[in-house]
């Protein structure tokens, strides 16, 4: 469903596969976005970071977290299609 399988801390990142669903007429609905990206909000609740909604609700701290973790995955990420 999405939810991620461990507790985590707050601003930890946190991602997750969203898994595709099934409409009424049986048809399979892939969202749009097949990654959750979220960030642990300290309430055991995760920011969800393509929400612009929620976005605009984080506070200075929460964005900082969020920055710092983006930034380094990036750069995982980076080092990681140059190791492909």
């Amino acid at each position: 469903n999405g939810s991620p399988i461990d507790q985590y801390d707050p601003g930890d990142l946190v991602i997750t596969v969203k898994k595709p669903r099934r409409a009424a007429n049986g048809k399979v609905i892939a969202p749009s976005i097949p990654i959750n990206i979220g960030i642990g909000a300290g309430n055991g609740e995760t920011i969800d970071l393509s929400d612009p909604n929620q976005r605009k609700n984080m506070d200075g701290e929460q964005k900082a977290h969020a920055m710092q973790q983006l930034m380094a995955m990036q750069e995982q990420m980076k080092n990681l299609m140059a190791d492909w």
